[in-house]
């Protein structure tokens, strides 16, 4: 009888046992972050550029708003900004990470949730306007040393190169030119735009293609570079050059960045 007791016991169990092992979920892990967004801006502080016109002025001011909006979303995002001139390499104005953090929701009720994200919401839009605060600052602030005789873009990549190198591997890079994209620099070895610029599509890539070599060991895969150029649609291409732009495209193309285009729309920065 007690064998037959056990042996009932063994077969109401065992099955009961191997489903409550069976139906065991492993634990959740937390849901990565999202990737850090990093935005550069350069502001060119040369002579070819004057931030004093209205309709330049309005363009980047435009831009900046657009980049410090999406640039700034979240605890961790950084903006840097750099001025483009002689001696870009040492053109660093400032640079701004977001402190500002959504709290942990998940015992909170309902209406306390509702509470922490408006919060949250208010402390993100108050760092995005001290940010532009300071980017409207840089765009006014004057040159009149040396410096603005002569515009070094070259330097810039080697600034993204090193800034990328410091970031996560999924960071968002996003670099952005206040610029006419102008390259004059003397000496041996350099451009000058002013003095001898591309004539034609041809001599643009053939520019761009010589000069390569100069960027060999960088590191741009994935970022993605936009320009925002002081010219209105009525300006000659005696002073917006488009092979200018090409020589940049062919560059950058060459650099394999996920994008080089014009910063005309906010959905270009989705």
């Amino acid at each position: 009888m007690k064998r037959q007791f056990y042996a009932y016991c063994l077969f109401i169990l065992v099955p009961w046992l191997i489903a409550s092992c069976g139906s065991e979920q492993p634990p959740q892990m937390p849901p990565a972050p999202p990737p850090v967004n990093y935005t550069l801006i350069f502001i060119d502080k040369t002579v070819s550029v004057n931030t004093d016109d209205d309709f330049v002025r309005n363009k980047y001011e435009k831009a900046l708003e657009m980049l410090v909006q999406h640039g700034i979303q979240k605890k961790g995002d950084k903006v840097e900004v750099y001025f483009l001139h002689e001696n870009t390499a040492r053109g660093k104005v400032f640079s701004y990470t977001c402190r500002a953090a959504m709290p942990d929701t998940t015992a909170m009720n309902p209406t306390d949730v509702a509470m922490a994200k408006s919060n949250y919401g208010l402390m993100l839009r108050k760092e995005q306007r001290k940010v532009l605060e300071r980017c409207l600052k840089a765009l006014d602030m004057p040159n009149e040393n040396y410096s603005k005789l002569y515009t070094d873009l070259w330097a810039s990549l080697h600034i993204i190169d090193k800034r990328r190198a410091r970031l996560p591997f999924d960071a968002h890079v996003r670099v952005c030119y206040l610029s006419d994209m102008v390259e004059s620099m003397p000496g041996s070895g350099r451009r000058d735009f002013f003095k001898k610029p591309p004539y034609s599509q041809k001599q643009a890539v053939q520019y761009a293609e010589e000069d390569l070599q100069q960027f060999a060991d960088l590191e741009l895969a994935g970022v993605e570079v936009f320009y925002v150029l002081p010219f209105s649609p009525t300006t000659p291409a005696s002073q917006n050059n488009p092979w200018i732009i090409t020589y940049w495209e062919t560059i950058f193309q060459n650099l394999d960045v996920a994008d080089f285009a014009e910063l005309e729309e906010e959905s270009l920065l989705q």
